[in-house]
């Protein structure tokens, strides 16, 4: 068995202060830690909890390709309408639209709005109604010839959408700006009621019906991808 060791008083005190000085050095030491933890973001309470800010995308706004679309030409020039015929513009027509802000100082808007009345009413081959996406423009703006007022004029219609529907339906004789040489007969809705708004922000809410309600019905379908052979059995 050893022997324990006698150890005299000088020697306990200078024994218990070598134990308190390496105490505080072993303090200092993780307080420097901590601190440098804080200055370099090591330490889990001293991470940021701010959360990166969330930026909201405008979808009302037209984007940069839509704006030089409607821009290569000067209000009265006719724009190119898509074809079924053609691949991409067949997928493209597929598309479903976005609204768009009405706003009469929106120059860009104005000269979209215009550059569809005369690719409608264009000559060589026009229309009774045509919608924003048969130029390229995914946005739901239509044109409609409304045949049930005097002179039936043109008009143009913002953010349409159907309400309400009659259960009685008429079929009749249909073709489209973008299926050229079709024509079938298609059922459709008798009457409707159509929420929309003008292009000076006003919002107005109307009951159509006969020939003019078809052609509602025809262009809403196109702002939603669908297109009038769709109804075909």
């Amino acid at each position: 068995m050893l022997k324990a060791k006698t150890i005299n008083k000088s020697n306990l005190i200078a024994l218990l202060l070598l134990c308190i000085s390496v105490s505080l050095y072993s303090c200092k030491k993780d307080d420097s830690y901590f601190e440098n933890s804080k200055k370099y973001g090591n330490h889990r309470d001293t991470v940021s909890h701010d959360t990166i800010p969330i930026v909201e995308i405008d979808t009302l706004a037209l984007t940069q390709l839509e704006i030089d679309t409607i821009l290569n030409g000067d209000t009265s020039q006719i724009m190119r309408v898509l074809k079924v015929t053609d691949y991409n513009d067949s997928l493209l027509l597929r598309q479903v639209c976005k609204d768009v802000r009405p706003d009469t100082t929106d120059t860009i808007l104005s000269h979209l709005i215009r550059r569809m009345y005369y690719t409608v009413k264009d000559p060589a081959s026009p229309g009774v109604g045509i919608s924003a996406i048969q130029i390229g423009i995914y946005r739901n703006i239509i044109w409609v010839q409304r045949k049930d007022k005097p002179l039936s004029p043109f008009e143009v219609y913002l953010n349409p959408v159907i309400k309400l529907t009659s259960s009685a339906v008429v079929g009749s004789m249909e073709g489209c700006l973008s299926i050229p040489n079709t024509t079938k007969v298609i059922d459709r809705y008798r009457a409707i009621e159509v929420d929309y708004y003008l292009p000076d922000g006003s919002f107005h809410s109307e009951v159509i019906e006969g020939y003019t309600a078809k052609i509602f019905q025809h262009e809403i379908d196109h702002l939603n991808g669908i297109l009038f052979t769709d109804h075909v059995d």
